[in-house]
């Protein structure tokens, strides 16, 4: 099916004649107008039509915006035929005869170990650029005052052999051509690292932690502990039950535990999946510095993993990998236990320094650009991934994210509520919810109680946020004297307790609630 006749007709005739169909301008016709023609204006031409006729139309409207016919294609210039004029650049290509081994990148670059190893390219892969001034756009460089973690790589050196350009600013003239440097060597950094050693076998253990609660006066049994800061507690007080205090041998990702050597479990060093020991009343310090024990935590060896599986496969071969995702040599399996134990080893070298997002992403304490109420971390992110060749790769990639500017809350509450020429102002609400989750320092001295751990250490200051509370004027207070303490759990009556608003309590007792900072 095509267009009808008639239709055509009136295509062509409103094509043809004023106003312009495409812009509506009284003075040219459509066939003058430089605006792109679509079926929409061969629409508007033939008043309507079938929109299954659509192609035909905006075939009908190519034929007359070029009735001489499409332009004939460019033609290559052969071998060895004169250079083009000057102020012009030609760039030609040829194919090498070699056959392509259809690999990735990283096959051909062997490299090892952040070295650069130097690998000889055809010259007949090279393409020829004749020009003495190339168009580029400016790219503006802003410094900002950073700490480099690796040495800079010399400057006045290219790292690739070819044209060098200068993006200081300003575009300089390029000082040699890909023709000169054919059949040289050719220097290539990338952010893959070859992985030389991997452990021979990984033991990979379970654990499994719940508290019992009391929600109205009913016991909930085995509530699973999700937090990571708890559990990297628990982990704390749990390497000493299982003798991995000086071992270096291990890692953890708080769920799991993956070791060189087997863990002694119920007296045997055993190697048999599903050798398990439970650990009744396992003591470990809580976040506020006081002793919680935790009823039971179950140990199970799930598995032996042999990480050299990773490296014997090529990874673009999915034929090997096993249909069970929980199976020893299955790629994930292997990657994540490998990830875990290279997170260790960066927190090991200096913890203090970086701060660790999830589990293989690490941002620098101090390497940050401040911004108006952020501030944005630049950072580093690992990944062991599979190679080709028979090889274990890591890929070290940088990482940005932006942090909450350190501030005290009715700072943060209060530029977000009123400051002025913000388009948004957040409600007390709104804000509640953007710092549900974030840790708080406190910043003022509280008092020491003897017998209670001191709460003015620094571990001890931290909180995570979960909601604000009544205003002071609106919260109470029950002070009890030591006979209502002592009879507490028995009998609570008017005449032995005494309600004060929170204003009379804390009457000279300066509370500095703008004190406590966002981390």
């Amino acid at each position: 099916m095509g267009l009808s006749k008639a239709t055509k007709g009136k295509i062509t005739e409103g094509w043809q004649k004023k106003p312009c169909v495409k812009c509506e301008s009284p003075e040219h016709t459509a066939a003058a107008c430089t605006v792109p023609a679509t079926a929409k204006e061969a629409w508007k031409a033939a008043g309507q039509f079938d929109a299954n006729d659509k192609k035909h139309a905006e075939r009908l409207l190519q034929t007359l915006k070029n009735p001489a016919g499409p332009p004939p294609k460019p033609t290559q210039a052969p071998k060895g035929s004169p250079k083009q004029q000057s102020g012009q650049s030609t760039m030609q290509s040829t194919t090498s005869s070699q056959p392509s081994t259809g690999r990735p990148l990283a096959w051909n670059l062997g490299m090892t170990n952040a070295q650069q190893q130097q690998t000889a390219i055809p010259p007949q892969t090279q393409p020829v650029f004749e020009s003495n001034k190339l168009q580029m756009k400016g790219y503006k460089y802003q410094n900002y005052e950073r700490q480099f973690p690796l040495e800079d790589p010399v400057r006045s050196r290219p790292l690739v052999a070819g044209p060098v350009y200068d993006f200081g600013g300003k575009i300089n003239e390029v000082k040699t051509t890909a023709e000169e440097k054919q059949g040289q060597a050719l220097t290539v950094v990338a952010n893959y690292l070859e992985v030389k050693k991997v452990p021979e076998i990984l033991y990979e253990y379970s654990v499994s932690c719940a508290q019992d609660v009391q929600v109205e006066g009913q016991n909930i049994k085995e509530r699973k502990i999700n937090k990571i800061a708890e559990l990297r507690r628990i982990f704390h007080a749990l390497t000493v039950q299982l003798n991995l205090k000086d071992r270096h041998d291990w890692a953890t990702n708080f769920s799991n535990i993956w070791c060189k050597s087997p863990i002694q479990l119920c007296g045997s060093y055993s190697t048999e999946p599903g050798a398990s020991e439970s650990f009744n009343a396992l003591n470990y310090r809580k976040q506020n510095g006081e002793m919680k024990t935790l009823k039971r935590i179950d140990v199970m060896l799930v598995r032996s993993i042999e990480p050299k599986y990773l490296a014997s496969h090529d990874p673009f071969d999915t034929s090997f990998v096993p249909k069970n995702n929980d199976a020893e040599q299955h790629p994930s399996v292997i990657a994540t236990a490998l990830n875990a134990i290279i997170s260790r080893k960066i927190c090991d070298v200096d913890e203090s320094r970086i701060t660790q997002v999830g589990a293989n992403k690490f941002f620098v304490n101090n390497g940050y650009s401040p911004m108006t109420s952020l501030y944005a971390k630049r950072g580093y992110f690992t990944s062991i991934r599979p190679g080709s060749g028979n090889r274990t790769l890591l890929n070290v990639n940088t990482a940005t994210s932006a942090f909450f500017k350190p501030t005290s809350v009715t700072d943060f509450e209060r530029v977000l509520e009123h400051e002025e020429g913000r388009p948004k102002h957040y409600s007390r609400r709104q804000i509640e919810r953007l710092l549900r989750g974030k840790v708080l320092r406190i910043a003022y001295e509280r008092p020491h109680l003897a017998g209670k751990p001191d709460p003015n250490l620094e571990h001890h200051r931290l909180k995570v946020f979960q909601d604000f509370g009544q205003s002071p004027p609106n919260q109470i207070f029950t002070k009890q004297t030591k006979e209502t303490k002592k009879t507490k759990e028995i009998k609570e009556t008017e005449e032995t307790k005494e309600q004060m608003s929170v204003q009379a309590w804390y009457r000279g007792k300066s509370l500095r609630v703008e004190n406590i900072t966002l981390n």
